[in-house]
């Protein structure tokens, strides 16, 4: 919308739990329709937002058709054929690209790799330990309404609902994001991966956390060096970052 993209050139499609809706966009309103591999002929760019397990043959399938496809699910995360980008100014754009999909990296991540790419390149990285309070929007708008229902009750003394957390999120926190895999969430797993596609094999300790606010990523990063970096320098290198503002 911000790059005035008109709106008869979109298509929003999504499952049959959520057919008929509409939503808004600049001045108008677009009805979202049932998604279906032949609803890809023809489009140009595709971007899949929805459970990896979908998406993959999707991305496949408008790969096939033609369409270049920017993917959010994760489900190209451990392809390397695929390019892991942090957003539009990634120089990994300006390369030659093997195939017309990109996986977008998760929101931790690119905060991470935005911080740390630069330190890295100067003086190098022994080990990370990130710690990250994510939003409920992590869980879609069940978890936004979730947080608004679960505050509402509170507030007011009445019955709570934790059927979208494990346990109740508002004024609360949860060490959990994701299911388990071993002692690691799948989003603890997700942000360790694409830090090491970008960084290599660098010691990384994550933890993530639902906290109760309703969009955003918090994070805590700590960094071993493997040289002296003063802090005026550091601030420089940040500065230069696209996308990131130091405070």
């Amino acid at each position: 919308e911000e790059k005035g993209h008109p709106a008869r050139a979109l298509t929003l499609f999504a499952s049959e739990r959520t057919l008929s809706t509409e939503l808004e966009y600049s001045d108008e309103s677009l009805e979202v329709e049932q998604l279906s591999p032949e609803a890809l002929v023809g489009m140009k760019a595709v971007i899949l937002a929805c459970p990896a397990a979908a998406a993959h043959p999707l991305a496949l399938k408008a790969q096939q058709e033609g369409a270049w496809v920017v993917d959010l699910s994760g489900a190209f995360r451990t392809e390397l054929g695929v390019p892991l980008v942090l957003g539009p100014d990634d120089p990994l754009l300006d390369g030659p690209i093997p195939g017309r999909i990109i996986e977008l990296a998760r929101p931790a991540t690119q905060a991470v790799l935005a911080a740390l790419e630069p330190v890295r390149a100067t003086v190098g990285l022994q080990g990370l330990q990130v710690v990250a309070l994510i939003g409920a929007a992590h869980a879609g708008q069940r978890g936004i309404n979730a947080l608004q229902q679960q505050t509402a009750a509170i507030l007011n003394a009445a019955e709570l609902d934790s059927q979208v957390f494990p346990h109740r999120l508002a004024f609360n926190l949860i060490p959990q994001v994701g299911g388990f895999t071993g002692p690691h969430t799948s989003a603890e797993l997700a942000l360790k991966l694409e830090v090491a596609r970008r960084l290599g094999p660098i010691p990384l300790a994550c933890t993530q956390i639902a906290a109760p606010f309703f969009h955003g990523t918090l994070l805590v990063i700590s960094a071993q060096l493997d040289r002296p970096l003063e802090a005026e320098k550091l601030r420089e290198q940040l500065q230069a970052v696209a996308g990131l503002k130091v405070l």
